[in-house]
């Protein structure tokens, strides 16, 4: 799903053989054992391997920048119109 949203795969540093399992709580468990299997690791890894350190930053930017704008232009506009007309109504009250 988070491909789907226009993150970068962390594979080859992680296993992601447990999107292939279709019980989720087993699927979960196994992605939970793989990120933790990774962590151990993990700062090391980043500091030593550029092309980790890039997905790294290419999905922080997208989440921070990225996704806001996917989920409003496409995930649900209707509701995101709504919050920020709620918005607007709060600060020109304030006004």
């Amino acid at each position: 799903m988070l491909k789907s949203f226009g993150f970068k795969s962390f594979e080859p540093w992680i296993d992601e053989g447990y999107d292939a399992i279709e019980d989720p709580e087993t699927r979960f468990l196994a992605a939970y054992a793989a990120f933790r299997q990774f962590y151990k690791t993990a700062w090391k890894r980043v500091r030593e391997d550029r092309e980790l350190r890039d997905v790294l930053c290419y999905n922080a930017e997208h989440a921070m920048l990225g996704l806001p704008r996917l989920y409003d232009e496409t995930l649900d506009p209707k509701l995101c119109r709504e919050i920020a007309g709620v918005f607007q109504d709060a600060c020109l009250e304030d006004a």
